[in-house]
């Protein structure tokens, strides 16, 4: 084998290399969001265990938790706050997706459906993890 050979075998896997991010999950049709909201001091966010996502909401909430980009870092578990996990109960079977969602500043909520491959999920310009606690929060309070 020449050294041009090895040169361009070499280039070949590392161009594979880089291209070896995992794609966003995707998920079945969801008839249901129901949440579980963390304490996070830092913010004052108080714990929910319970929250039912009403019906016209839910494309809201799938718009803050839809993973859409991959996040090379990863996640600083001591900076980027656990504030919520997001079941997604799907229409054509009892399979329910968990989907854990973190903070990550002024930026979307970094999440999660394996605990290891993180994503933004994609926001208007406000910060998601945010801005998905005060809408949970909002829709506990009102059905109490």
């Amino acid at each position: 084998m020449s050294c041009f050979q090895i040169a361009i075998a070499c280039f070949g896997l590392m161009v594979a290399g880089c291209q070896n991010q995992p794609a966003p999950p995707t998920f079945p049709a969801t008839s249901r969001i129901t949440a579980r909201v963390h304490s996070v001091p830092d913010m004052v966010i108080e714990t929910i265990d319970h929250v039912e996502v009403p019906q016209q909401h839910i494309p809201k909430i799938m718009q803050l938790v839809t993973p859409v980009t991959y996040i090379e870092s990863g996640i600083e578990p001591r900076l980027n706050y656990h504030v919520a996990d997001v079941y997604l109960h799907h229409q054509d079977s009892n399979k329910v997706t968990t989907i854990e969602v973190r903070f990550t500043g002024h930026n979307p909520a970094a999440v999660t459906v394996d605990g290891g491959n993180y994503f933004y999920a994609p926001v208007d310009g406000r910060d998601g993890a945010r801005a998905l606690s005060i809408l949970l929060a909002k829709y506990h309070f009102q059905a109490q």
